[in-house]
This record gives structure tokens, sequence and C-alpha cells, in this order.
């Protein structure tokens, strides 16, 4: 089983997804590591 996470830097841009694979990212994408090592448990 596997969790997966996207975040955005800018959750209100509704804009469109970018790239050119079949895998199309937004371009606010941003790494979740430091936001999840800094939970709490």
């Amino acid at each position: 089983m596997m969790l997966h996470l996207e975040m955005y830097s800018n959750p209100n841009n509704k804009g469109t997804l970018s790239g050119t694979s079949v895998y199309k990212r937004r371009s606010d994408l941003i790494d979740p590591t430091p936001f999840l090592d800094s939970a709490s448990l």
C-alpha cells in the first residue's frame, strides 16, 4: 500500500496542469516532506 500526497504553494491556483509526459503536474507543486516531518504524532 502507498499513500500519495501532493501539496501546492498556492492552493487558490486553479491553473492547468503542465508537462508533456503522461504524468501532468501543476507548476506550484511542492515537496510535502518538511511539513510531514514537523507534524506531531
